[in-house]
């Protein structure tokens, strides 16, 4: 419903970045990895400075394809433009964990917990680093206080899986 409805608002307003966005995020949901891909190619080809559009597509970078420097490009570029966008840092702080930088990840992802202590995907992040830095009892703790906080069904599966690591 929600493809079709954006699909319809994207040929009334081709170039609008807000339903591009939305298209894009809507594709990932359902795995057209490769469509979200080229919609958000031909979004920054038109709207190179979309903040937005650049974290999004960051993080699909990192996530599927293993280009961490260009992901990694992006998002920095997204997050110069929304400094104050605290997603757009836990980005940043996904993609260092991804080229195993945890000191680097660490730092973002502690700040952003103080900042927004409620937000699952913020302290699965942190669950995640501090794992790969080898401190298990505050992983768990972390990773615990994320799974209690609502996370998505994705990320809920994700912190699951990271608690079986630690053997809870």
């Amino acid at each position: 419903m929600a493809l079709s409805t954006l699909t319809k608002a994207r040929e009334g307003l081709p170039g609008d970045p807000a339903i591009l966005n939305n298209l894009a995020v809507t594709l990932l949901q359902l795995g057209r990895n490769d469509d979200a891909k080229k919609l958000y190619e031909s979004t920054l080809s038109a709207h190179a400075e979309n903040a937005i559009a650049l974290n999004n597509f960051a993080y699909l970078i990192a996530e599927k394809s293993g280009d961490f420097d260009t992901a990694l490009s992006f998002a920095q570029r997204a997050r110069q433009m929304a400094p104050k966008e605290l997603a757009f840092a836990d980005t940043i702080a996904y993609i260092y964990l991804k080229k195993n930088l945890v000191d680097n990840a660490l730092e973002i992802l502690e700040d952003l917990v103080v900042k927004k202590p409620g937000d699952a995907t913020f302290r699965m992040h942190l669950g995640e680093a501090l794992l790969k830095k080898g401190d298990k009892a505050r992983a768990k703790l972390e990773l615990k206080t994320a799974l209690s906080s609502g996370p998505s069904a994705e990320d809920g599966i994700k912190i699951k899986d990271l608690l079986t690591k630690i053997g809870s």
